[in-house]
């Protein structure tokens, strides 16, 4: 296939290709034996609109997501960690005083919005046990019934990449009687430890200003002390998370937005109902859904014709990213059908993942960030499949079950340089 490709180039590069103006060139008889002629098409119609799924697994993620902010068009974005302890506990000297408790929360450097000022977060008791659902998933909508006084209330400003973690100082009467039970080898097993202490919630304020991504090997920390003659050794018993019951609940208050419609997934949201634009955020499910539904108005073409290449044109909404609300250098793309079910991920003809790539040309006169991506083997499987029509391209962001990065992606109707737009090479062989 690639050397094919290449060839192509570097015929194009000597004679240039035909726009879909209709007029063509001969390649020369010294170079094949039959008339080529090739197309440049960028007009085919293109369709992106927006959708939500009805949830997402986020079970077993390296990161979990902790905080919310307020953004003018998504609305508010809320995570909160739902977690449990490990089962990897050791014993406590008969003669060990207790001192206090703490839950620690190891950076990893995620964040997401303004981390300048003060976050609120709090620490709730579980009081069902923490389990998946009957697949054995968490879901970002998961959530379980807990304890409304809290026992822990932090205040701290965030500092994901100067410091490792944030110390939360938890009730000391609940520690004290985790501490005792320990002690006093009140649990003869993982099951009996759990039926007593079920889990917990980590919450923030409605009114933070920021999501921080942590570690899912954070954990809690006792701190006692043993007598020691006239001196007091200090100890510490770290109760790590249990990754496997650790997910993160992410939500978000549309109320006012675009998606304050998008109560069922099948629900589109076309970009020319909300001002030619189309948009995606991690965490909260909305996706760009993409279709072309007259591909097949390339057999009108004279003769008998291959797509050569197929290149997919995404360009982000001008200033609608900064520093604190950032975006990556690629996305992820996926085949969905007609109920926005993930068919499969899309890949390229060697077997590898497609990707849309951000590109080096950016326009310096709209002042624009562009993606492109190799889709021919989707618009193939648009040609030939018997169930083409419903097939479409979905758009994700990278990390889409532990981050919460937002786009708004530029949509079809707008002028040449940032619309959405497919470009295709098309070879005719007379």
């Amino acid at each position: 296939m690639k050397t094919i490709q290449y060839a192509i180039l570097f015929i194009f590069i000597l004679f240039g290709i035909i726009s879909c103006d209709n007029d063509s060139t001969d390649l020369g008889k010294d170079l094949i034996e039959t008339n080529t002629r090739l197309y440049y098409i960028d007009s085919l119609t293109i369709n992106s609109s927006t959708f939500q799924f009805d949830s997402i697994i986020v079970s077993s993620t390296n990161r979990l997501l902790l905080g919310a902010y307020t953004d003018p068009t998504f609305g508010v974005t809320k995570s909160e960690i739902y977690t449990n302890f490990s089962s990897n506990f050791i014993d406590i000297d008969n003669d060990a005083v207790y001192d206090s408790i703490a839950l620690i929360l190891n950076y990893d450097t995620y964040f997401y919005n303004d981390t300048t000022a003060t976050q609120e977060i709090k620490l709730y008791k579980v009081l069902q046990t923490i389990r998946p659902d009957e697949d054995d998933y968490y879901y970002n909508t998961s959530n379980f019934e807990i304890d409304n006084t809290p026992l822990a209330i932090q205040n701290f400003t965030p500092k994901p990449n100067k410091l490792d973690s944030v110390h939360v100082s938890i009730n000391s009467d609940f520690g004290q009687l985790l501490f005792n039970d320990i002690q006093g080898n009140e649990f003869n097993d993982y099951n009996e430890l759990i039926n007593e202490y079920k889990g917990f919630l980590i919450t923030p304020n409605i009114n933070n200003t920021a999501v921080l991504g942590f570690e899912n090997t954070s954990l809690f920390r006792l701190y006692y002390t043993i007598p020691d003659g006239t001196d007091n050794v200090e100890k510490t018993l770290d109760l790590t998370f249990n990754t496997n019951n650790s997910f993160h609940n992410i939500s978000s208050n549309q109320t006012g937005t675009p998606f304050e419609s998008l109560n069922d997934q099948s629900i589109f949201i076309n970009s020319s109902e909300i001002n030619n634009t189309s948009f995606m955020q991690s965490g909260t499910g909305i996706l760009t859904r993409i279709d072309v539904p007259h591909l097949e108005s390339l057999g009108q073409i004279n003769g008998t014709g291959t797509i050569l290449e197929a290149n997919l044109k995404i360009t982000l909404k001008n200033n609608s990213n900064s520093e604190i609300l950032s975006t990556r250098d690629s996305l992820s793309l996926f085949v969905i059908n007609q109920k926005s079910e993930v068919v499969s991920e899309l890949l390229l003809y060697s077997g590898d993942n497609a990707y849309a790539f951000l590109g080096n040309d950016e326009n310096t006169e709209f002042d624009t960030q562009t993606y492109r991506a190799s889709i021919k083997t989707f618009v193939d499987l648009k040609l030939t499949h018997s169930n083409r029509q419903n097939y479409y391209l979905a758009i994700y962001p990278q990390d889409f079950n532990s981050s919460v990065d937002r786009y708004i992606l530029n949509g079809e109707s707008l002028t040449d340089d940032i619309k959405l737009k497919l470009e295709l090479i098309y070879a005719v062989y007379d």
